[in-house]
């Protein structure tokens, strides 16, 4: 098994095992599987792919759990379903046609199946399910009507022979789950987060405030440790206080006593963010004994924690018996993502009994469903629910789910439409579903043991009269919503943004759903990105023929096999500033709504802009992980996407940890990354700028990059790979020994540094600083190897040599070259650490005269320009990767911090987002039910949102969208006033609108107070321009220069002034849009932004 992405012993004997070091096989699953490793575990990844797991019916959501399975690759699903394909199947199973009709479902749908990963195998069980055949599973997943009875006895063979058993079925509006995991589950991981790591600042023993006994407290380096009491942390790294050393602490938070009364009793105490009181050590109540065996009882220096995940043992109930009392010891039971009143309010058990009647009415009638829309047979459901909570009451106290009365609307809604699949919760359950089957290796929480969810309020108590099904693709939808919802969902026009991993799950949905198949009706869809090995295991309209073939055109193509009659228009363009021409006015005027799939914020923000200008409705998602949300963002009703949203701004590293103070390995990942850039892309840039022009980079250039350069062009005559491998070693001396042995040198271990304010005197490398040591390049050495490999390499791919992808072939050649370690001399000067200098210009001054006679004298006639690299994390090639990892594992040794995975360098160094499909289908679900309810013309408040993390089921929730955001008065401190809304409350959404004919400026500046309260123009530029470049200005807001130029313009049409100083509006050739500063009654005030309409 290649390497999972998990923290290993790793040395520098062993190395990391770059890509030459693996086999193919092992290139290919890792990068095939690299977006699912960290979310899924390593325990799951070594066992899933071996795994053999049965699903029991073909129906929606049979089919989306299948699917999602398959695309993460366990070693075998098998499919069983022997019941014949119905034309309403083509609207909630994509792997279908119309020539399907009539066949197996299980045989119709293996092909399509397996054709989504070739690399496992996919299986047709033909038959009767017997406890045989059961027995082959390490999980057996039943999606269909099946009987209770025969859940019970499949499920008890199960619970009795380690087999996990989970139930998922959609009927209308219903949605449910239940799972099983035997009577004994142990979760290792409950919520699948990265463990906290910190830095020890200190470490001491004081006398608690309160009772005055001595307690040992840990402050971190960051400003807060973000730790809970009774958190479990493993210590290690310390220098002093030693015997911390690998043990697990219990540990509290410190609060610090800020006020006490006469008697000293705490009155007020605060949290002190940083510290973190030690109550026991590996099990043992803390005592200053339990320090003993430490080489100096006084904590020095260094150290790191890392938070310890407690383990939870989980016992589940058979399905026979969690049927009648689903609560199972003191946690949450019939969760419902509507929220805990759900549960409170008793929501959830009148779902359950409603369930309870679909499967008692299947009893008394020959494993038969209510008839579609029938009034009698809803009828006989709730007599059905009312006996088993009758005899639920007969029950002793608390054996039995009880309610004071049972809610006939609930189970009659759920009894009209339980013959009805909505696609979107078959979707949502097929994510659900899937996802628990990862649980098994006990990484991540499980649904214990009912989850419900409903869409009862899409549902009419009496069906619609043109709710009659047609014999169609479309049955479904028509049984619930009728035909006058279908038609006018198939002439809608939508734009899907976006063609990965969520643009797939919303372009397969759409075109079940039928999205633009009508005469009027269109579905646009782009990307601008190509397909790679990485996608196949969520975008699921790929296959590995597709590689490097555009998204969004073998997404469209991929649709138009699901439905025929979809009238899909693909572009391959990004959306933004730059392709306004092409999504302009009438492109944006001609849609019904917009449907984002992006992976960016930006790109989010930008598309949200659009649809705020245009007024358009916009379905939003996201996934990170198991984690996902939806928001529903409607025109003048909710907060669009932009509100309350910053774009991801991670603090940065300063640069002197990354110099020469790391103690985390990110730190060694960011400092190898930035290696990467200034070796392979800077310096080869400065290269060829010196060989096409010598005399202008020697006048521009400093000593450093003068430096660089002078070795790229000595690489560059040399043109050999043995040049290349000295450079390496070259690179590898200066980085990993000489650097580090002059700053040892400026900084000895027990260097006490002053400060130059207070006189206070402490230890120089305490807190987060680590104190180095130097690497000798060794040859016996796989990590020192690995490096000189990756760096000769990347260094020929400048030279455009051929590398070398053998390392036994390597090792061969380097033999030859009587490779030595550095000689090392004290350097003429102290080594800077910059630790108040982080600012500071590195390449400045002159370079030395020996350097400039070298470059002035270098005959470069003739010298081809060197190729510089473009930084590609996933192509396992070309060594960018393995550089990073070899590099970042020697800064890693010589600050003693622990070595990672090459995998793991590879998530972080390429800043990879982990991504799986069961996550991406279940929120394209739940956002294919608002569609749904857009169409119908639902007001807000009967509209979802959501927040949804697979990891803790128990965090699933849906919530009404907020409202817009209203403008009020703020105080502004230029203005030094407080800055009024014209009109009061104005939102995003609005606009102040000039329909006054094709004006001058001056015209404009006029009419404008006519049309908007009375408010002046004292400032006016082009929406989203800078301040600083104006149209026109007032002479009391701009200097003297720029008013006479704005009064210049005042006779001038509005639209050339425009023009000449913006260039020509690319998205409208007959309104701008204009923002400004704007007075009313000489107070400043704030307005929309302005439509200036000046062509009809």
């Amino acid at each position: 098994m290649a390497d999972t992405g998990t923290d290993v012993t790793l040395t520098r004997q062993d190395g990391v095992r770059i890509s030459v070091m693996l086999s193919k096989e092992e290139k290919y699953f890792m990068d095939k599987n690299s977006r699912q490793f960290d979310t899924l575990g390593g325990k799951a990844m070594q066992n899933f792919p071996k795994a053999s797991i049965l699903v029991v019916g073909l129906g929606g959501v049979g089919v989306e759990t299948a699917k999602n399975l398959v695309l993460a690759g366990p070693g075998r699903v098998v499919i069983a379903d022997d019941r014949p394909v119905v034309p309403a199947d083509l609207g909630v199973n994509f792997l279908i046609s119309e020539k399907d009709v009539g066949k197996q479902r299980a045989a119709a749908c293996l092909p399509g199946l397996a054709e989504l990963n070739q690399d496992m195998k996919v299986e047709r069980h033909e038959g009767p399910v017997t406890e045989d055949v059961l027995k082959d599973f390490v999980a057996v997943i039943v999606t269909d009507s099946t009987p209770l009875a025969t859940l019970q006895k499949w499920d008890s063979f199960c619970h009795a022979n380690g087999i996990t058993f989970l139930f998922g079925s959609n009927n209308g509006g219903l949605a449910t789950v239940f799972s099983d995991f035997g009577a004994k589950h142990v979760v290792t991981d409950g919520d699948g987060e990265n463990v906290t790591t910190h830095n020890v600042q200190s470490a001491k023993v004081l006398r608690s405030e309160k009772d005055g006994k001595e307690e040992l407290v840990l402050e971190v380096t960051a400003k807060r440790h973000g730790l809970g009491d009774d958190s479990d942390i493993l210590v290690g790294s310390c220098i002093g206080m030693e015997a911390l050393n690998g043990k697990v602490l219990r540990v509290k938070r410190v609060y610090q006593v800020m006020q006490r009364d006469d008697k000293g009793k705490v009155l007020r105490e605060v949290l002190d963010s940083r510290r973190l009181r030690v109550t026991h050590i590996d099990g043992k109540e803390f005592s200053v004994e339990l320090l003993a065996d430490s080489k100096s009882p006084e904590y020095k220096s260094g150290g790191t924690f890392t938070l310890v995940k407690p383990k939870q043992e989980l016992a589940f109930s058979s399905l026979a018996e969690s049927v009648v009392n689903p609560k199972t010891g003191d946690l949450p039971f019939l969760f419902h993502p509507g929220g805990f009143e759900m549960m409170l309010n008793g929501r959830t058990a009148q779902l359950h009994l409603a369930r309870q009647a679909l499967w008692a009415f299947q009893a008394a009638h020959d494993g038969e469903l209510p008839q579609l829309h029938s009034a009698e047979d809803a009828a006989e459901c709730c007599k059905l629910a009312e006996e088993a909570n009758n005899a639920n009451k007969a029950r002793e106290e608390g054996t039995a789910l009880v309610v004071e009365e049972v809610d006939r609307k609930i189970v009659s809604l759920v009894a009209l439409y339980s013959r009805a699949e909505l696609l979107g919760l078959c979707t949502f359950l097929g994510g659900v579903v899937a996802q628990e089957i990862i649980k098994i290796w006990g990484k991540t929480t499980p649904i214990h043991q009912w989850l419900y969810d409903d869409y009862l309020n899409l549902l009419p108590e009496e069906p619609r009269e043109d709710a009659v099904p047609k014999g169609c693709r479309y049955d479904h939808q028509i049984a619930v919503f009728g035909s006058e919802f279908q038609d006018k969902l198939q002439n809608m026009t939508w734009f899907l943004v976006g063609c990965g991993a969520l643009g797939c799950e919303y372009l397969k949905g759409f075109a079940l759903m039928g999205i633009g198949t009508g005469g009027k009706g269109k579905l646009h869809v782009t990307d601008y990105d190509h397909i790679e090995l990485s996608n196949l295991t969520r975008q699921l309209l790929f296959r590995k023929e597709d590689m490097k073939k555009p998204k969004s055109v073998t997404g469209g193509r991929r649709a138009k096999i699901i439905n025929p009659d979809i009238n899909v228009v693909v572009h391959e363009s990004l959306v933004g500033p730059e392709t306004e021409d092409r999504f302009n006015d009438a492109f944006f005027n001609s849609l019904d709504g917009v449907c984002n799939a992006l992976d960016n914020v930006k790109a989010r923000q930008y598309t949200d802009s659009r649809c705020v200008f245009y007024e358009k409705p916009l379905l939003e998602s996201g996934t990170l992980g198991t984690k996902c949300n939806s928001e529903i963002i409607l025109p003048h009703k909710t907060k669009c996407y932009r509100d309350d949203k910053d774009e991801d701004q991670p603090e940065g590293i300063p640069l002197c940890t990354l110099r020469n103070f790391p103690s985390l390995i990110e730190h060694c990942l960011e400092w190898s990354r930035s290696g990467f850039a200034e070796l392979f892309v800077k310096n080869v840039k400065d290269a060829n700028a010196f060989l096409e022009n010598p005399q202008e980079f020697l006048a521009k250039a400093g000593p450093k990059s003068a430096n660089s350069v002078l070795r790229m062009v000595s690489l560059r005559q040399a043109n050999s790979y043995e040049a290349c491998i000295r450079a390496a070693l070259e690179e590898f001396n200066d980085k990993f020994d000489t650097t580090i042995r002059n700053l040892i040198w400026s900084y000895p271990r027990d260097f006490i540094k002053k400060d130059k304010e207070s006189g206070t005197e402490e230890p120089f490398w305490s807190g987060s600083k680590r104190f180095p040591r130097a690497a000798s390049f060794e040859p016996s050495s796989r990590l020192d190897l690995e490096f000189l490999l990756s760096t000769a390499n990347l260094y020929a791919a400048t030279l455009g040599l051929p590398a070398v992808n053998d390392m036994k072939e390597f090792e061969k050649i380097i033999q030859g070259l009587d490779l030595k370690p550095a000689e090392w001399e004290p350097p003429k000067q102290k080594v800077q650490t910059l630790e108040n200098e982080e600012n500071k210009e590195e390449d400045m001054g002159d370079m030395s005269p020996a350097v400039r006679k070298a470059l002035e004298s270098a005959d470069h006639t003739g010298l081809a320009p060197l190729v510089e690299a473009d930084f590609e994390k996933d192509d396992d090639t070309n060594f960018h990767i393995d550089f990073i990892a070899a590099s970042a594992n020697l800064r890693a040794w010589n600050y003693e911090i622990g070595l990672c995975t090459r995998h793991k360098c590879k998530m972080i160094a390429g800043r990879i987002t982990p991504a799986l499909a069961t996550t991406t289908a279940l929120i394209t679900g739940l956002v294919e039910l608002e569609l749904c309810k857009l169409v119908l013309g639902f007001p807000k408040d009967k509209m979802f949102a959501s927040n949804v993390n697979l990891a803790l089921p128990y965090t699933m929730n849906h919530f009404e969208p907020d409202d817009p955001i209203k403008a009020k008065g703020e105080y502004d401190h230029m203005e030094m006033c407080v800055v009024e809304p014209i009109p009061a409350g104005f939102t995003v959404w609005d606009k102040v609108i000039v329909d006054e004919g094709n004006l001058t400026l001056k015209e404009f500046l006029e009419v404008f107070s006519k049309v908007h309260h009375g408010v002046e123009i004292l400032m006016l530029y082009s929406s989203g321009a800078s301040s600083t470049n104006v149209l026109w200005g007032s002479d009391m807001v701009v200097q003297k220069k720029l008013a006479e130029v704005s009064k210049a313009r005042e006779p001038r049409n509005l639209v050339e002034v425009f023009e000449e100083v913006y260039g020509k509006d690319s998205h409208s050739e007959s309104y701008l849009v204009l923002e400004g500063q704007f007075e009313k009654d000489d107070d400043a005030v704030k307005i929309p932004v302005i439509k200036y309409v000046f062509k009809k």
